[in-house]
């Protein structure tokens, strides 16, 4: 995740709209090939959403909501279809029965063999007439299977009678060896789309009590591929440091175009006009090569500053040189409004072709699978990595416990507690093994306004000990263990 800030630009950025439509009737593909001779596979996959920034309007149940599964497998060393698309409607959310939605379980026959194993989540109609034979190149599969979207915007709630979407997602495995009684698992599902949240973080009086009054987002575009093009993809990106997820580094385009039109996004403003969330999606796009680049995304806001209305700008650039950034799937993008200095322009066509003016936002770009040990109330985010630290038994300074937060939440020591329970950090420490905890200071430039605990560790000659640290951030709390061991 990285730390987009947008220097005194002179609007507000509310976002991008994305919508996926899944209509048609779908062709079943038969899977009786391996009634029979295939062995059957029990997969245990990872959809994003709980316990770490959603990507939709609903609860964490229906935003993390599997309906239907595809599989391609694809010879690990030709990278070539190696059987026809095998899916399953029989997915099971929860099978722990322990809340966490996140995990989906199904059943396939499969061949036996080693392959790279590529799920689809909710890509039932992206199936639909696209033919996909034994031998084909990989790229030239994964480049078949799109989605589109409206033009004007999408509907976020797959419930809704009127636009009944789900969000594709899809991940992948090489070399895996599919043998009778096998089950798969560390599979994690990505979403296809962006999502941008807007809010007025600023108090009255740093914004001129600003109040979100219309948005606009331009140059959407019309569709996106569900898996994206390969070469795009770090498969060796970690979670936690440890668990490969990986994630897009660039964006992959269908050659479809932009929408020249906006898409409004009045009716989704929150009703004390300060923040519009969960409501923003897009497909992934270049970015702009200059301010007069009209074909990358950017968004017009029309806000009250001090009771005068007025129209500003918003663009997706970095921390540094107001240099612009693409926009990738499965990424969180909250802008938030910092500052407003003064009223927008009286016209939404001349806010569109200024600078920045007026308006200081900062923008943060949050990948769900690089926030191992995280949490997030709907409001703030809180990562604390590692969760458990092991220390030799003898005397030294650790520096190894690493804390992220949101860009614009105030965090110090009075957030750290060392403690003897696992549960209560009001419970003293009482031991003298653990001193001297420090906080790194703030850096501007940091991804996820990261910062490093550091402390000292005393030397251990008796019995191993454990203690905890407790980092607090309003109803967020996040734990770490720490044990010493000792050596006869």
């Amino acid at each position: 995740m990285k730390t987009l800030k947008n220097t005194l630009i002179r609007t507000l950025s509310a976002a991008i709209g994305a919508a996926l439509i899944l209509t048609g009737c779908f062709k079943e593909i038969s899977n009786t090939t391996f009634e029979q001779n295939g062995n059957q596979v029990l997969f245990s996959v990872q959809a994003p959403g709980r316990f770490g920034p959603a990507t939709r309007a609903l609860s964490d149940v229906e935003e993390s909501e599997v309906r239907s599964i595809e599989v391609l497998l694809f010879d690990p060393v030709t990278k070539e279809v190696a059987s026809p698309p095998i899916y399953t409607d029989a997915v099971i959310s929860d099978p722990d029965d322990d809340g966490d939605f996140r995990t989906k379980t199904f059943r396939l026959r499969m061949p036996q063999g080693i392959f790279d194993v590529m799920i689809f989540a909710n890509a039932r109609a992206a199936f639909n007439g696209v033919l996909i034979e034994e031998g084909e190149a990989q790229e030239s599969a994964l480049a078949k299977l799109t989605a589109s979207m409206p033009a004007t915007g999408w509907v976020a709630d797959p419930n809704e009678a009127t636009a009944p979407y789900l969000i594709p997602m899809w991940g992948m495995k090489e070399n895996l060896s599919v043998g009778t009684g096998n089950t798969v698992s560390g599979i994690y599902l990505h979403r296809m789309v962006a999502r941008v949240d807007l809010n007025v973080t600023g108090t009255d009086s740093q914004t001129g009590a600003f109040k979100i009054k219309e948005i606009k987002l331009y140059n959407a575009q019309k569709e996106g591929r569900i898996a994206p093009a390969l070469a795009h993809w770090n498969k060796n990106a970690l979670i936690n440091g440890s668990q490969p997820a990986g994630w897009v580094t660039a964006p992959s385009l269908t050659g479809s175009g932009y929408y020249t039109n906006p898409i409004s996004y009045t009716g989704v403003i929150a009703p004390d006009q300060k923040s519009c969330t969960r409501e923003i999606y897009l497909f992934e796009a270049p970015k702009a090569t200059a301010h007069a680049d009209l074909t990358a995304p950017f968004l017009t806001v029309k806000g009250s500053f001090n009771g005068v209305e007025g129209w500003y700008r918003v663009d997706f650039t970095d921390p540094v040189g107001a240099t612009y950034v693409d926009v990738l799937r499965n990424y969180l993008y909250r802008i938030a409004i910092d500052r407003v200095t003064g009223a927008g322009l009286p016209n939404e066509e001349d806010a569109i072709k200024s600078l920045s003016n007026n308006m200081m936002v900062e923008v943060t770009l949050w990948n769900e699978y690089d926030m191992g040990g995280s949490a997030f109330d709907g409001d703030r985010f809180l990562s604390v990595n590692p969760s458990w630290v092991i220390h030799s038994d003898d005397a030294h300074t650790a520096a190894s416990i690493n804390i992220k937060t949101d860009p614009y939440a105030s965090f110090s020591m009075s957030h750290i507690k060392l403690s003897d329970s696992e549960t209560d950090p009001d419970i003293p420490f009482l031991g003298d093994w653990i001193s001297n905890l420090a906080l790194s200071a703030k850096s501007v430039l940091s991804d996820k306004n990261a910062y490093t605990l550091t402390y000292d560790v005393a030397p251990n000659a008796y019995i191993a000990r454990t203690a905890y640290i407790h980092v607090t951030l309003g109803r967020l709390t996040q734990t770490v263990q720490i044990t010493q061991g000792y050596e006869e």
